[in-house]
């Protein structure tokens, strides 16, 4: 036996961390991932990165911010000067391997055995599903959902799960496994017999499924008109629900077979396992189903569960992190030195039980931030305009049960996250502060309420410090453009303004 853990991190993708039993939902199924967090650790407030895939993925496999590694939408290419996990591991001796939707476009980096989107047999077994899932057709559907159209055994995540626990039967120590599904993303649907596990199941609508969307960025009305989410009764919506219900337990099952192999190996308490999503997903909130490239907790708060060596069972950590945090807290339990560009912050003292300590004035080693940026051309082009969408473009979307909606009509975003409050700034001059304590569905818009604008300054201001904290300095480039348009960007302190017009001026980016 290695003196070195292994390693397997399982990811799922789109998943809304509402809706697993562990974070609270007593009727979603879900025993495996509810059993890791029994013997591990959990993260109750735990953001990704971006609300996008790319991003996430490559913020989470480096530990570098989105806007620090330049992924910011989908796809670009992750540079190699950002060394992903399976790099770093391999360089230390590790066996890696990676199986599913692992992103590509550089994230396939580092693995001695991959198989990914695509590779056979995961290409051909997503391939097949496209061509059955156009061929029912489904026209502009926001809740488009059923049983899926291929035996269980030839979907596509059943398909790379099979794959990794063959690996298990024989894999020499230390290894690590990165195995990523494909579920919950939409299309909605599953094997019949985990939608048969809902079976006359009240299923509950959000509290915000028939919200006015006026104080929202104008991106979440008109991704619910152009997928005619808007259209779709409450039947529809509590069907596609029950859909996404039945794909987490789905995930949960396959979660349960990994396990089970380590089990069966006598390698599970050798082993560290690791849940979680690249980020989340509507499931009726704000009456919509997919995804849009903002920061409301339905799309950036995702579970994570640590379980294994260094972890102490049944802890619970309350304090804020960001999946960004994943990669240099692997690297500590590994006892692997972190490379210089990690931007994360070690947690393992957390999930040994120890307080986390942080750095006095360091607001990011507290609180969580994410970024977008629009699908466009570069950056300065987008400083000189705001970002708003001509109606004609909000129009329902060709058949594409795979598309959320007009995603490529994302923001550039920034988010704060702190001990309360959210604080969202957009590209187009929209702005959203929740109050999470009191609100946390995030109905009540508080960025113009008078008694917030303390609160704005501080979070604005720590956004700022964010940026000066984790932007590279060895290559100018344009700053986070958002909040520098607020009507309060003269309260910012100096020094931090200063900063923003030394980076604007290295960059050759003039004001708009």
């Amino acid at each position: 036996m290695s003196d070195k853990p292994n390693i397997v991190l399982l990811v799922a993708d789109q998943l809304n961390a509402r809706h697993v039993g562990a974070y609270g939902n007593s009727r979603v199924h879900t025993p495996s991932i509810d059993a890791l967090a029994d013997r591990g650790a959990r993260f109750a407030t735990a953001y990704c990165q971006s609300p996008l895939c790319m991003p996430s993925r490559s913020s989470f496999n480096t530990g570098v911010y989105p806007h620090a590694c330049g992924v910011l939408h989908n796809p670009v290419t992750l540079d190699e000067r950002f060394p992903t996990i399976a790099e770093v591991l391999s360089d230390s001796g590790y066996a890696t391997a990676g199986f599913g939707h692992l992103g590509g476009d550089g994230l396939e980096r580092g693995f001695d055995t991959k198989v990914d989107l695509v590779d056979p047999p995961v290409r051909d077994a997503y391939l097949a599903e496209q061509r059955a899932v156009h061929a029912r057709g489904s026209g502009h559907s926001a809740v488009f959902c059923g049983p899926h159209p291929l035996p269980e055994e030839q979907v596509q995540d059943s398909v790379a799960t099979e794959l990794a626990v063959d690996l298990l039967q024989s894999v020499t120590e230390p290894f690590y496994l990165q195995l990523s599904f494909m579920d919950p993303h939409i299309p909605l649907l599953v094997p019949q017999r985990f939608i048969d596990l809902y079976d006359g199941a009240e299923i509950e609508l959000p509290p915000s499924r028939r919200d006015e969307l006026a104080d929202k960025p104008a991106n979440v009305a008109g991704t619910r008109r152009a997928t005619l989410a808007e259209k779709a009764g409450d039947a529809a919506m509590k069907a596609a629900i029950r859909h996404y219900h039945a794909s987490v337990s789905y995930v949960d099952e396959l979660v349960g077979r990994v396990v089970g192999a380590l089990e069966d190996r006598g390698l599970l308490d050798d082993t560290i396992v690791v849940f979680t999503a690249d980020h989340g997903d509507y499931a009726g909130e704000f009456g919509l189903v997919g995804k849009t490239g903002n920061f409301y907790d339905c799309l950036t708060k995702v579970p994570l569960i640590v379980a294994g060596p260094g972890v102490l069972p049944g802890t619970v950590i309350g304090d804020i992190v960001g999946l960004v945090d994943l990669a240099p807290t692997l690297y500590s339990l590994c006892g692997c030195r972190s490379p210089a560009v990690v931007q994360g912050a070690d947690r393992s003292r957390s999930i040994a039980g120890e307080p986390m300590a942080h750095p006095a004035g360091r607001r990011s080693s507290r609180w969580a931030f994410a970024a977008t940026r629009g699908h466009r051309g570069p950056l300065e082009d987008a400083l000189a305009t705001d970002q708003v969408w001509p109606e004609e473009t909000l129009k329902p979307l060709p058949t594409d049960p795979y598309s959320s909606g007009p995603v490529s009509h994302v923001y550039d975003g920034v988010m704060v996250r702190s001990e309360r409050y959210k604080l969202s700034v957009y590209g187009d001059g929209s702005r959203e502060l929740y109050d999470l304590e009191a609100d946390p569905w995030e109905r009540n818009n508080l960025h113009a309420s008078p008694a917030h604008q303390g609160i704005v300054t501080e979070l604005l201001t720590g956004l700022l410090q964010w940026q000066i904290e984790s932007w590279p300095t060895e290559t100018p480039q344009s700053p986070l453009p958002y909040h520098y348009r607020a009507t309060s960007a003269d309260l910012i302190p100096e020094q931090f303004r200063d900063a923003h017009a030394a980076w604007r001026e290295a960059a050759g980016v003039q004001d708009p």
